[in-house]
């Protein structure tokens, strides 16, 4: 294995707080995100059960924001130049199982920041 890899995996033990070999994978929450890019003013609804990463997550919430079509210069640049790479990163995902997907080297998301507000239904966060 290398230093590397070494260096992944500590880091997965270390957000599981404990041993890789105990690690299990578990289902996630659902989340429920309104996807839009700054000063938009329709948002996309997406539901999403599954990321391993901020990079995955965003890749996911760029993907969401590009299929819904209601920012339409969003949707046209990212098939233009990322739809390709997100197909083949969806891919990867679904051949790789268990832990090992922590350690997928997931490339860096179109969009470099993405902000998140909590409602818990009366005052959001």
């Amino acid at each position: 294995m290398s230093s590397d890899e070494l260096g992944k995996w500590a880091q997965v033990a270390e957000l599981s707080r404990g041993p890789v070999e105990d690690l299990q994978i578990t289902p996630q929450a659902s989340v429920l995100c309104h996807v839009g890019r700054q000063l938009c003013t329709s948002w996309t609804e997406t539901v999403f059960t599954e990321w391993i990463n901020e990079s995955h997550l965003i890749w996911t919430l760029c993907a969401a924001l590009a299929e819904s079509g209601l920012d339409r210069e969003w949707t046209q640049g990212f098939d233009l130049y990322f739809h390709r790479q997100w197909v083949q990163i969806q891919s990867t995902m679904q051949q790789i199982q268990g832990v090992d997907r922590f350690l997928l080297d997931i490339p860096t998301p179109p969009m470099m920041m993405a902000v998140f507000g909590h409602s818990n239904g009366s005052t959001p966060r």
